[in-house]
């Protein structure tokens, strides 16, 4: 089976989704690979108002897909929801960039490069 694994590499500016104040905002990020969704442009980060936790978020839209409250359940938690929602994701990506836009994140490598 393969594992999951955090991208090699440092760590980037990421902007996520804040569906409260209905902006992107800018944080700390690194790149995670989930077997199956290699393809996903998936960031795990430090929860903004709970530090104790771990975030798994999606890059081109910059929205929570799960929570934990270390990397590892975070990321497990997160390869759970994709296996289950496999099929809807690509249209749940499309409605949120009708919604909220494109995150600044995504914007950059598709104009600057990976």
């Amino acid at each position: 089976m393969a594992t999951i694994k955090e991208k090699e590499g440092m760590i980037e500016n990421f902007y996520y989704y804040n569906s409260h104040e209905k902006q992107f905002r800018c944080i700390h990020a690194k790149r995670v690979v989930i077997p199956g969704f290699e393809d996903m442009l998936l960031y795990i980060h430090e929860m903004i108002d709970r530090s104790d936790r771990y975030t798994v978020s999606e890059g081109i839209t910059g929205l929570l897909l799960e929570s934990g409250s270390t990397k590892e359940i975070a990321i497990n938690e997160a390869r759970i929801y994709l296996v289950k929602n496999e099929y809807k994701i690509g249209d749940a990506i499309l409605k949120q960039i009708e919604k909220t836009g494109i995150s600044p994140s995504f914007l950059d490598m598709l104009y600057c490069g990976e």
